[in-house]
């Protein structure tokens, strides 16, 4: 017994409607799908034509067939390109060095300022517009060299106690204090004043030469007291400090008051082996001033290689000679374990005097750069420029003379015909190559300008 529900039945024509209107359907469908099919085809041409329009356009290339075979040519040079700049990038990461915090300062040194009375009367001649004294063409002719340094230093070897002592030569020396003022403006930015002639004018003068000193913006070394012997002076320029200890061999035979608060910094064994460990703990870098050797003598003394010896070996990074006022020799001195150099100026001589023999009217300005960055401090580049005091001589009968039109000159650029006007010629007859002479025995050529060598 089948009990499924009966199917309507339909007549042959009905059936006919229904497959007609399928089919109807079926033709609709396919015309769209024609059509749409069509118009994604217009758009994807459109956008084909556009892109060809603008590579053209930017490219300024005349025919599609150019644009594909730049392309070409731009995809295979762009994959060299990608490894070339890899390579190059690997280049410059091993050949090019990092970048290292270096620090530097260009500093300059001068030996003994001198100012002998003939030199302050050629000052007090020289004044105008209201001055007692113009101090300051003297020194023209290396003003370029103090000014364009980092830092640069001066031995003042003659006490400026002021006008109340009264103006003086040698051999109690006071020195118009308008001599300082022109160091200062002539660029010196540390001023020695531990010399043997520091007690010239006694106590109070020392003390009166302190108080003008600590007015002026500089570094004062040689002046102490006795609760400040300890007080290591530093220098600090474009982040490197300069540590200092300073010393004098003698003050001739002058001594301080019993009252007097004031030390004189006199070469002691112990106390350079105890302030230069002081200074180490300080400073990136110690120098060491000495006022030694003997006056007049080109012969560096073995008291002076002795100290330069324990001066390296208690850790001193530099010294700067001075008192024979003559040019002396430099040296890169080794300590006795072999684990530190020193640079050691033995003398620069006079930076300006009027002594009498030419063998002291040539001195010499030190120079040399202070390093530091990553691997520690060092000292580079080291020079000796020599220079020469001219100055004449007016003869005021058999016993008084005094000097007159003192300059100051890099001896390379000394003009020869000065030197027959020379007022030195009185106490020896020289030559210009006598001066270059000079210079070149003094120094070892290591150490001086290629005009020397």
């Amino acid at each position: 017994m089948n009990n499924q529900p009966n199917k309507p039945k339909i007549s042959r024509e009905q059936y006919e409607r229904i497959m007609a209107k399928r089919r109807a359907q079926k033709i609709k469908a396919a015309r769209r799908k024609r059509i749409l099919t069509l118009i994604i085809a217009a758009v994807i041409i459109a956008l084909v034509i556009g892109a060809v329009i603008m590579v053209k356009r930017n490219l300024n290339f005349k025919n599609p067939d150019e644009i594909f075979s730049t392309l070409e040519s731009s995809q295979s040079s762009s994959a060299q390109h990608s490894d070339s700049t890899q390579d190059s990038t690997e280049t410059t990461q091993s050949s090019q060095p990092t970048q290292s915090n270096e620090n530097r300062i260009s500093f300059v040194a001068c030996g003994d300022n001198i100012i002998h009375e003939g030199i302050f009367r050629d000052a007090q001649n020289r004044a105008k517009n209201g001055e007692k004294y113009n101090f300051k063409d003297m020194y023209a002719g290396v003003a370029d060299i103090i000014s364009a340094a980092d830092l640069s230093y001066v031995v003042q070897e003659t006490p400026m106690a002021g006008e109340k002592y009264g103006a003086s030569g040698y051999p109690s020396f006071n020195t118009p204090q308008e001599d300082g003022d022109t160091l200062v403006d002539l660029g010196f930015d540390v001023v020695n004043i531990a010399t043997n002639h520091m007690l010239d004018q006694g106590s109070q003068g020392l003390a009166d030469s302190i108080d003008f000193w600590k007015t002026k913006d500089i570094t004062l070394l040689g002046a102490f007291t006795k609760s400040d012997y300890d007080n290591i002076r530093t220098t600090t320029k474009n982040g490197i400090t300069i540590a200092w200890i300073s010393y004098t061999y003698s003050t001739n035979g002058y001594t301080l008051n019993s009252s007097s608060n004031l030390l004189i910094p006199y070469i002691d064994e112990g106390d350079i082996v105890r302030q230069a460990a002081l200074a180490s703990q300080v400073g990136d870098i110690v120098i060491a001033t000495m006022h030694w050797g003997t006056d007049s003598s080109e012969v560096i003394t073995s008291e002076q290689r002795r100290v330069a010896k324990l001066l390296c070996d208690s850790g001193v990074d530099v010294i700067l000679g001075s008192h024979s006022h003559t040019l002396q020799d430099v040296e890169m001195l080794t300590s006795s374990d072999g684990s530190h150099q020193t640079l050691c100026y033995y003398s620069l001589g006079n930076l300006i005097s009027s002594m009498l023999y030419y063998n002291l009217m040539v001195g010499g300005i030190a120079s040399f750069d202070i390093v530091k960055d990553e691997n520690g401090v060092r000292v580079e580049n080291p020079l000796v420029t020599p220079i020469m005091c001219q100055y004449e001589k007016i003869d005021y009968g058999n016993t008084t003379s005094f000097p007159y039109n003192l300059a100051l000159y890099v001896l390379e650029k000394y003009p020869a015909e000065l030197v027959e006007k020379h007022g030195a010629q009185i106490d020896g007859a020289f030559t210009y190559n006598d001066l270059i002479a000079r210079a070149k025995n003094a120094v070892n050529s290591e150490y001086l300008p290629s005009f020397y060598k």
